[in-house]
Parts: structure tokens; sequence; C-alpha cells
């Protein structure tokens, strides 16, 4: 148990340092969910320098649908970049991925608004390239019900609904 909560504490160090207090990260109890899961079958495997993570894998492969598909999640801590070690994790996801079939690879690059897509450049160099984009956007709780609806008011394609327990038809 303590390498693998060191092993999501490496992901929780990633995103702070994207995003501050606004990173993101799983919970043991949460991964543990997933590995549970009969949907699809994950491997975990972790960087160590000396008795300290500094890099994580996973690869998980969906097994009802997309059996071509792999999903790849690496992360390597800010102190350890540089050097070859995320490559070296790539190049095991892949291999992974080679044994059990698949030969499609998918993988997300996050980045903080006004900052720069290290990950996006670093997948570009191991021959990916961008498939989609998304938005990660994000607003404290409780929300201010004036700015909503100021928010709302400024542009007419949005609206601003509410529901408790289900979406209304």
């Amino acid at each position: 148990e303590p390498a693998a909560r060191a092993w999501i504490a490496g992901n929780a160090a990633v995103q702070r340092e994207l995003f501050g207090d606004r990173g993101s990260a799983w919970t043991l109890e949460e991964i543990r969910g997933f590995h549970r899961s009969p949907t699809g079958r994950r491997f975990a495997l972790a960087a160590w320098s000396a008795d300290r993570i500094v890099g994580a894998l996973e690869v998980r492969m969906p097994t009802t649908d997309n059996l071509d598909l792999a999903l790849v999640w690496l992360s390597v801590h800010p102190d350890h970049r540089k050097r070859g070690l995320g490559g070296a994790l790539l190049r095991e996801g892949e291999s992974i991925a080679a044994a059990h079939g698949r030969g499609t690879l998918m993988g997300e690059t996050e980045w903080a608004e006004g900052g720069s897509d290290e990950a996006e450049a670093f997948a570009a160099r191991h021959g990916y390239a961008i498939g989609q984009t998304m938005i990660r956007s994000a607003m404290r709780l409780p929300a201010d019900r004036v700015e909503l609806e100021t928010l709302a008011r400024a542009d007419d394609d949005y609206a601003v609904e509410s529901f408790v327990d289900h979406i209304p038809e």
C-alpha cells in the first residue's frame, strides 16, 4: 500500500505543478475500484529512483468494446524530467499494448491556461499527434448566484439551469 500511495502522490505532484491547488488526483480507493472493474484490464508500473517513485505508467485496455485500444496514462515527477524516463515508460506502455493485440494508443495531456503543454511536445517527439482538444474549466462552489446570472445574460447561446436528483426532460 505505501508504494501505491507513492504512485498516486507522483501524479498529484504533477497536478499541483500544472494547476496549483486546483489540481486533481485519484485516491487509492478510486484506483482500486478501477482495477476491480470487469470492463477493462489495467497495468500499473512505477519508475523508482532510490526509494522514491519518480514516474508512473498505467495502461488500460477495454474488454467489452474498442478492443484495439489501449489508454496510456504517463506521469513523471517534475524533478525527474528530461532524462529519458518518460520515453522509457512510454515504450513499456507500447510493449504492453502490443503484447495484448492493441494497435491504437490514446493518451491525454493537460496544461493550465496561459501555460504550455510540455506533454504534447513529448508526444510529438515520440510520433504521436493530437486527435482532439478539450477545455478544462473549473468554478468554485458554491457559485455566486449574481455572477452566474450576469454570465448567463452576457451570451444568448448559454443558459444556467439547475436541478436536484435528476435531469429534467
